[in-house]
Parts: structure tokens; C-alpha cells; sequence
């Protein structure tokens, strides 16, 4: 038998249930019912698939017949870079860090093994991109918010994103917990983590194309 401390109001002790001046705890009409949780609970197996796919290593990828994709030049992310930081204002900001890293950077996702892409769709493309530019910092300051705007860059470039659209306000909110999911994630898991975000890339992009708003 529990009682609640006097100073959280009133308390009167009664067998198997607790009251205080307002009212049985458990009886609130703005709560839900088990059966409704269950259901709430229980319908949301999707997302428990994808968890438990994520540990296995085995995140689904619908990669179909997708092109592979163009990597952003030099000069088109040299141009974000600038345009960001005048806006930023910090002087610092998307300075590199050693010459050729950013470079080589936008050409990582391109890489090959047996003749095979390592990322073989624009979404894991954009995914590696966005992970490496975060974990290598090749910029003095700005690194995740620069690792962002070429990552939305390049899904643009490749046809998977235009501005005002759907698609363009999901990936914004996913951003914010991607990009620090990322900066928090350890080194061993890079890979399983590029994938849950070309996974979720993939979701996003493809269900507003199933609406005709990308």
C-alpha cells in the first residue's frame, strides 16, 4: 500500500489504490486505455523491424533501378560553402582544414570494390556524404551545417529534392537527429549508420514521388 507525500496534496490512503484531494490518480478522463496503447504499441512494427535491423546490420534498401548519381564539383560546393558563410558571418566558417580533403570528400561516395559501387544509389551516396563530411571536420567551423547544405545539394542535383516540397521539409526536420546522430556515433558503426539514413532518404523521397510532390 502506497501513500503519496503530504506535500503533493492531501493524501488519503484507501486498500490497492492511492487518492489525493483531486481525485483517484487512475481514473483520468484524458487518459488512453490499455487496449489502446496495445494497439498504438503494437502497430508501430515497422519502426521495430528497422531497430532491429539496424543491430543485425541488414536495413532494408529498395534500390531498384536508380541512377547512380553525379557528385557535386568542386565549384558548385566551393559556392554553397561561400554563400553559407556570408550569411553565417563567422569568419572561420567552412575554412578547410587541410587542402584537397573537401575534394576528396565529394568524390567518396563514388568509390568502387570489384568493379561495384561501395554506395550504390543517390540516397547511400548522399548518406556517406553527409556521414563523412561530419567525421572527417575538414572545416575549421560549420562542419555539420556545411556536411547538411551539400547533402541536400546533392539529392537536388540528382533529382531527388526541390525546394517547398514535402520531401524538402521532412529531410529538414530528420537533419537536425541525423547530423548529430552522426557526430555521436561511433566509428565502428559507419556503416550500419549510412545505411539508416539512406533508408530513411529512400522512405521520405519516395513516398512524395508516390504523391507527385518531389
Amino acid at each position: 500500500m502506497s501513500v503519496l507525500p503530504a506535500a503533493a496534496g492531501n493524501a488519503e490512503t484507501y486498500p490497492d489504490r492511492t487518492f489525493c484531494s483531486f481525485g483517484p490518480m487512475n481514473n483520468n478522463p484524458h487518459t488512453t486505455g490499455l487496449e489502446e496503447l496495445l494497439s498504438l504499441v503494437l502497430g508501430a512494427e515497422p519502426l521495430y523491424a528497422l531497430l532491429k535491423a539496424f543491430d543485425q546490420g541488414t536495413i532494408p534498401l529498395r534500390r531498384g533501378r536508380l541512377p547512380q548519381g553525379e557528385p557535386l564539383t568542386p565549384e558548385e560546393a566551393w559556392e554553397i560553402i561561400r554563400q553559407l558563410r556570408a550569411q553565417d558571418g563567422l569568419a572561420t566558417f567552412g575554412v578547410p582544414r587541410e587542402p584537397g580533403l573537401v575534394e576528396s570528400l565529394l568524390w567518396a561516395p563514388f568509390q568502387s570494390a570489384g568493379g561495384q559501387d561501395i554506395y550504390p544509389s543517390v540516397a547511400e551516396k548522399a548518406a556517406a556524404l553527409l556521414y563523412l563530411i561530419i567525421k572527417r571536420h575538414p572545416f575549421e567551423d560549420g562542419n555539420k551545417r556545411t556536411a547538411s547544405a551539400l547533402f541536400l545539394a546533392f539529392l537536388g542535383k540528382n533529382g531527388l529534392l526541390r525546394k517547398g516540397t514535402s520531401a524538402y521539409r521532412q529531410l529538414q526536420r530528420i537533419l537536425v537527429w541525423a547530423v548529430l546522430y552522426v557526430a555521436n556515433s561511433p566509428d565502428e558503426d559507419k556503416e550500419r549508420v549510412i545505411q539508416l539514413l539512406a533508408h530513411l532518404v529512400g522512405e521520405v523521397t519516395r513516398s512524395a514521388q508516390r504523391k507527385g510532390k518531389v
